[in-house]
């Protein structure tokens, strides 16, 4: 009984060891999307990690989470990409009550200066100032390479009051 099963496993894992090789490949070249990376030999998109809203009060930078209609702010957005070759910000912001239609304002592609290592932070490079009308805004950020590949969104939510 022993030698039966010893011989079904061996089997089993035949396909498999096969197999290995080319996860070993997809793991090591970083593909995270799905076989289209394999053949494009483009790179791998940037990924955001995360994003905090900041307002501008007496020259000093403050994270919030909510703005007064009027008010200055900017984003700091954490982002990594292994090639090092993040090029362009996008953001969308919708009014509460827009969301599925077209976005109460919209900035990009906004140029961002070189980047120098594997994780890196920016910001817009001026401030800007909170719009109305009141209530939650859904802002999505993305960000593009140099071969035009396209981070995730990155959904925030912010008041204005």
């Amino acid at each position: 009984m022993t030698e039966t099963l010893t011989i079904l496993i061996k089997q089993r894992l035949a396909p498999y060891l096969l197999m290995a090789p080319l996860l070993c490949c997809i793991l090591v070249s970083g593909c995270t999307t799905g076989p289209a990376n394999l053949m494009s030999g483009s790179g791998s998109p940037p990924a955001i990690q995360s994003v905090q809203t900041i307002k501008t009060m007496n020259g000093n930078s403050i994270a919030t989470s909510s703005f007064r209609i009027g008010e200055m702010g900017n984003f700091i957005i954490v982002a990594s990409d292994e090639e090092q070759d993040i090029e362009r910000l996008y953001i969308k912001g919708f009014a509460p009550g827009r969301l599925g239609l077209q976005p109460s304002l919209e900035a990009g592609p906004i140029e961002l200066r070189p980047q120098k290592k594997k994780i890196a932070s920016y910001s817009l490079p001026e401030a800007i100032e909170a719009p109305g009308p009141p209530g939650r805004w859904r802002i999505d950020i993305q960000l593009e390479d140099k071969e035009n590949n396209k981070s995730s969104v990155y959904t925030l939510y912010t008041i204005i009051h």
